[in-house]
């Protein structure tokens, strides 16, 4: 451990008075040592300096934190864009394509990438636990922030319903959002590498497509709903509705294969439709075209935006094409 050092352990008149006794032996022939004499004043100016200079050598500068902070492996973060997700109600289906800009106020978001956004909207969760069965209607879902939702009741098993007024499309990415209670009890550790992180529970997604619940793909970042995060779904067939627990809707089932939980989770809101965004504005941004010359993209400048095509000759220089030929798939925004 490095020591403690106090370099600013002097004040000003313990500095004079130093000073003076140290005339004597340093230079006999100098006898007069009151505030009128010219020497005492410059040993004033110079005790004044030498306080100022151990008060800032007694300081950790920004610099010496930076490098204390490279010795234990940290380093500091840079300045990043404000990151958030937008939900979004919409009468149809729609799809927002890369750099869709949204605005708050005057400060300007762009989506992050395509998204499709359904305008299904969630109107019932039912909780199945055996013979147990509990329905939320969406007057419920939408009372304020005092929702709670144990979708899992007892730990180790059960089915957890959300049902939606509309299907979901197939072939199209979904997501949704769940916040959870934090309830004090346990303290999760951040999980900094999902890559790594083993799950407490086994939960399998599914839908009804008519004939049977079909499983469905999924990404969840709330790591078996221990966390608050996104789930992404994305479904294979057509979506169909069903009943279940005397409410019909469009449902995706959520089922506890295995595992327990060590702390039941408390949901205190869904959201569904959500539009990733990040604070930036872009004015222009290229692509560098195939072998064959064709480019695919879903960003929006394409679409909106002027589009200018350069090729490269034997030279190496890009010239301007005098023509060429833009598509727009009004469906998918394929451009």
């Amino acid at each position: 451990m490095l020591p403690d050092l106090d370099l600013d352990n002097e004040r000003y008149d313990d500095i004079i008075e130093n000073a003076r006794n140290m005339i004597v032996s340093i230079y006999p022939k100098w006898t007069d040592f009151n505030y009128h004499d010219p020497g005492v004043t410059m040993l004033e100016m110079f005790a004044w300096l030498k306080e100022i200079q151990q008060y800032y050598l007694n300081k950790i500068g920004p610099d010496s934190i930076r490098n204390f902070l490279k010795l234990l492996g940290l380093r500091q973060h840079t300045k990043k864009p404000s990151r958030t997700e937008v939900r979004i109600r919409c009468g149809e289906d729609l799809i927002a394509g890369k750099g869709t800009k949204l605005y708050a106020g005057g400060i300007c978001f762009e989506a992050d990438d395509r998204t499709y956004v359904s305008s299904a909207v969630i109107t019932c969760c039912i909780i199945r636990n055996g013979s147990d069965i509990r329905a939320y209607d969406r007057k419920e879902l939408s009372f304020g922030g005092g929702l709670r939702i144990c979708p899992f009741p007892d730990g180790a098993s059960g089915e957890f319903y959300v049902g939606f007024d509309k299907p979901l499309q197939e072939g199209e990415a979904h997501r949704m959002y769940f916040s959870l209670r934090d309830q004090g009890t346990v303290a999760r550790n951040p999980i900094t590498d999902p890559e790594s992180f083993i799950y407490l529970v086994d939960i399998s997604a599914e839908y009804y497509d008519g004939l049977i619940w079909r499983p469905l793909e999924l990404r969840d970042e709330t790591f078996g709903l221990i966390t608050s995060g996104n789930m992404d779904i994305l479904l294979g067939k057509p979506h169909v509705k069903c009943r279940v627990g005397g409410k019909e809707a469009y449902f995706i089932r959520f089922s506890l294969k295995g595992g327990e939980y060590d702390e039941v989770p408390l949901i205190r809101c869904i959201e569904f439709g959500l539009l990733p965004v990040t604070q930036r504005d872009t004015k222009a941004e290229y692509f560098d075209l195939t072998a064959s010359g064709e480019l695919k993209t879903f960003s929006e400048l394409s679409v909106s935006g002027s589009s200018q095509v350069y090729l490269r000759d034997a030279d190496g220089l890009f010239t301007k094409a005098p023509s060429f030929e833009k598509y727009i798939d009004e469906i998918t925004g394929e451009v």
